[in-house]
């Protein structure tokens, strides 16, 4: 004997059983493609071709991580000390940019200058490459071409600098990676000239 089911019944049944695989399927791609975003944003005329090696710094550290460019700051004239932006006043407004633009609340948000850079709590140094604080950084590439050393301009160079920079913040702040002492990594030691920067890997090490 065949058992024939009501057609009411069967397409509730139906609808159930689609109801669960859509959830399903929704479930598994809000949580492999909801990842916190990494903010870059160019502070002051920061070319094109720097945005992407930034891009590229955010992917090389984590192929899942998402590069976005939420808007353009100007730095504010009282952030600069002569020719050299203070690092602390740039993060001041980087910070306002990242509240008053609604960014989501503790992703990476990293600022992008053009100019040189010192930080004002270490007087001792006379530049910096970046500066970190909570969640968010600067990266200054001032310092990142060559021709600031008596050589000639090297493109590759400066966007392999700005790549490596970026990517060291977003192992710091995104990825929670901690410093180590091999240089081969890109948690590595703090680089104290370009030459230590070129020297740093691409891999985050734990």
């Amino acid at each position: 004997m065949h058992l024939v089911m009501p057609r009411v019944a069967l397409v509730a049944a139906l609808m159930g059983a689609l109801a669960v695989l859509l959830s399903g399927c929704a479930g598994a791609t809000e949580e492999t493609a909801r990842e916190v975003p990494v903010y870059l944003v160019p502070m002051g005329d920061v070319k094109r071709s720097t945005i992407a090696a930034a891009k590229l710094g955010v992917q090389r550290s984590d192929p899942t991580l998402i590069a976005q460019v939420p808007g353009m700051v100007r730095i504010p004239s009282d952030a600069f000390d002569g020719e050299q932006v203070v690092a602390e006043r740039a993060l001041a407004a980087l910070s306002t940019f990242a509240t008053e633009s609604g960014l989501e609340p503790g992703a990476t948000v990293i600022g992008l200058t053009p100019a040189d850079m010192r930080i004002a709590r270490r007087p001792e140094w006379r530049w910096a490459f970046s500066l970190r604080e909570g969640s968010r950084a600067i990266v200054a590439t001032g310092r990142f071409d060559d021709r600031r050393y008596g050589l000639p301009k090297n493109p590759t160079a400066f966007q392999r600098r700005v790549v490596t920079a970026v990517g060291r913040n977003v192992a710091f702040l995104t990825l929670g990676a901690r410093q180590t002492d091999d240089p081969a990594c890109i948690n590595g030691p703090a680089p104290e000239g370009i030459d230590e920067l070129d020297a740093l890997g691409a891999t985050v090490c734990e």
